[in-house]
């Protein structure tokens, strides 16, 4: 009969004893997937936010750690006694470390509903959301370090080194600060989930009514969607305990989870190269980048824009031939422009006499 498997980061299914050579080769190959799919990202338009930067630490951190852990857990096979401290040293190290993946992963999360989801929301529940998210991230730090550091023992056990709970109080309180963890962590990925679905399914029926909202990416929104309920059953798996299968599979979940994370940050970073069909305008995030480039009337010394042109949910050429002498501020000018909507814009400069 084999031993028993018990991972001691439970939420970032690291520090897995009891597994196989076989197995522990096995369970490696996920993250290391995972990693090369973060590398496309970081290699093509990671670099362009630190939202993707995220997604490619998260990977490497993820595979790092269980290359370590298996190295160490390895190195701990039929190992001489003189061998316990460094064991010791090493693990707390990964567990102390194995925070940084749930850390980076839920940090882009609120990244991405803060740029691409809770503008376009009541600003009430943007704040929710905000506020919320920067209470439980700090808080799945401080508890998932406590239930994978607190009370752990470690010794010799026929001739292999392994590590355990000092009593059943400490395996209690361990338990608790893991379950509190993994439900933060379900929590958080069934909000973005949810936000982003809600999200996606009004953008496209404004889109099928032949409009549509600059700065919004309805498709990529859906990958995202699909991403975080993988990772939310990821989450509810981890609590059936661990086996070398459980072990497995959550670490496939995980890559085929970030996967789709990536297949919506690059269709969202593609089609912000596009301008959006029938608006005649780049989407915002262009503009954002343009205004170093060009002329932004926004800014310039001359007459400003009537406040309802800066809507960003308003394209230029939404703009009738009535809103002409509002966005341009006519009064006593010498130049105005006619637009109605079918011909040219027309540039009308009278004589000073006429003016």
């Amino acid at each position: 009969m084999g031993r028993t498997v018990e991972c001691f980061s439970r939420p970032e299914n690291l520090r897995c004893s009891g597994l196989s050579h076989i197995q522990g080769v096995i369970v490696i190959l996920p993250p290391a997937v995972q990693l090369l799919t973060a590398l496309f990202l970081a290699t093509s338009i990671g670099r362009r936010k630190l939202r993707n930067s995220l997604i490619f630490i998260e990977a490497f951190a993820t595979f790092a750690l269980a290359a370590g852990d298996f190295v160490l857990h390895e190195a701990a096979r039929d190992s001489s006694p003189s061998f316990l401290d460094t064991f010791q040293v090493a693990d707390r190290a990964i567990g102390a470390l194995s925070s940084i993946p749930p850390f980076s992963y839920t940090l882009f999360l609120l990244l991405y509903l803060n740029a691409s989801v809770l503008p376009f929301v009541n600003p009430l529940y943007s704040n929710i959301y905000r506020y919320s998210f920067a209470i439980l991230i700090p808080l799945i730090i401080v508890f998932n370090e406590l239930g994978g550091l607190l009370s752990l023992d470690y010794g010799v056990v026929g001739g292999t080194i392994a590590q355990g709970f000092t009593d059943v109080n400490a395996q209690m309180s361990s338990h608790t600060f893991t379950v509190v963890t993994l439900a933060t962590l379900l929590v958080i990925q069934l909000g973005a989930g949810i936000s982003c679905g809600i999200l996606t399914y009004h953008m496209d029926r404004i889109e099928k009514l032949g409009d549509g909202i600059p700065g919004t990416y309805p498709s990529a929104m859906m990958w995202v969607t699909a991403g975080t309920a993988v990772g939310a059953v990821e989450a509810l798996l981890a609590f059936a305990g661990a086996n070398f299968v459980t072990v497995l599979v959550r670490r496939v979940l995980v890559v085929v989870s970030r996967l789709f994370v990536i297949i919506a940050l690059t269709k969202q970073a593609y089609e912000s190269l596009i301008p959006p069909l029938g608006t005649g305008s780049l989407p915002l995030e262009n503009k954002t980048n343009l205004r170093s480039k060009i002329s932004n009337p926004r800014y310039s010394t001359f007459t400003h824009f009537h406040n309802r042109f800066l809507d960003r949910t308003r394209s230029l050429y939404d703009i009738g031939p009535s809103d002409n002498n509002a966005m341009l501020g006519r009064g006593p000018r010498r130049v105005t422009v006619t637009y109605d909507r079918v011909n040219p814009p027309t540039l009308n400069q009278p004589f000073a006499n006429q003016a």
